[in-house]
């Protein structure tokens, strides 16, 4: 389910945004295909969009620094590759690791 916005693609051209966003496969992508729900199909759509993406690491990293300590269920969208539940996996193994380092 997608949130209204103003935005029509899932890289918005903004002037407050990071110029990398306008480098990434989903650049020039509907809003609807990286915001895909619950269908295993759909999900797989917004997946490919990221695959060989050149900016991959740096979406995934923004995903993971906005939405901080919020649950699976909070967390819409394909970023970096990973849906919410994916990258909440990954923020609780970042978690995990940099607590056991302190």
């Amino acid at each position: 389910m997608i949130r209204h916005t103003n935005y029509r693609t899932a890289a918005p051209n903004t002037t407050t945004g990071s110029d990398w966003t306008q480098h990434g496969n989903c650049a020039d992508v509907d809003l609807d295909v990286m915001f895909p729900g619950t269908k295993p199909r759909d999900i797989a759509a917004a997946q490919a969009v990221c695959a060989g993406c050149p900016v991959t690491d740096e979406c995934l990293s923004e995903a993971l620094r906005i939405e901080g300590n919020v649950m699976a269920d909070r967390r819409h969208g394909v970023f970096g590759g990973l849906t919410g539940k994916q990258r909440r996996r990954v923020y609780e193994e970042l978690e995990r690791r940099r607590k056991a380092a302190v």
